[in-house]
């Protein structure tokens, strides 16, 4: 990134006129599931894949908020918001009932930002809803019952993810499977719902 920065013409350099993104379009899995890379053949993508947990790194020309790192949860989609409010063009799409976008751009001025409550995933292999202290997984596994295919891990605590603590926290896997389930059907309460204990640490 410096490189770049220290090939850019030194007018538009001194002009602090300029926002360099990165956003890659491979990441890092979000836990340690004995899977790398995209599924081959049949595989379907899973809901903590890399291609879904993807880094993105924003350079300012004022070097505002340099060097912070975003604790929050973001969605893909605001990458996109953030770029499309940087550069100055209005909004073009309409309103619909899925979560809108949210821009980060809020975070190079005064390090505030509206944050999210959840980010919830649904891909062919499940699905999945994060909060600030939960990641609640719904995996689509041939050959297993409903009850053994979801499972709950405590965030930040459980990096990896290899502690399921779904018997001993039943209220927070029964708010977030209500909420997986309006999700899988498309209904906004998915997002809107009041998380109620799993807006909780363990």
């Amino acid at each position: 990134v410096g490189e770049l920065v220290a090939s850019l013409p030194k007018p538009l350099l001194s002009a602090e006129a300029w926002t360099i993104c990165f956003v890659g379009v491979r990441g890092m899995p979000m836990g340690l599931h004995g899977l790398v890379g995209l599924p081959g053949g049949n595989g379907a993508e899973m809901p903590f894949g890399e291609s879904l947990h993807l880094p993105a790194l924003i350079v300012d020309g004022q070097g505002r908020m340099a060097g912070q790192r975003y604790p929050g949860l973001v969605m893909p989609a605001d990458v996109g918001e953030t770029l499309r409010e940087i550069v100055g063009l209005p909004k073009c799409l309409p309103a619909t009932d899925e979560e809108p976008a949210r821009p980060l751009s809020d975070l190079l001025d005064s390090w505030t930002h509206d944050d999210r409550d959840r980010v919830i995933c649904v891909v062919p292999g499940g699905m999945a809803v994060v909060t600030t202290h939960w990641l609640y997984l719904d995996l689509e596994e041939d050959g297993t019952d409903a009850d053994a295919r979801r499972r709950l891990h405590a965030k930040p605590d459980d990096f990896f993810e290899v502690a399921d603590v779904r018997s001993r926290c039943p209220d927070v896997m029964a708010a977030l499977r209500e909420i997986a389930a309006a999700a899988r059907v498309g209904d906004r309460l998915a997002w809107t719902a009041p998380l109620g204990p799993a807006g909780e640490i363990a």
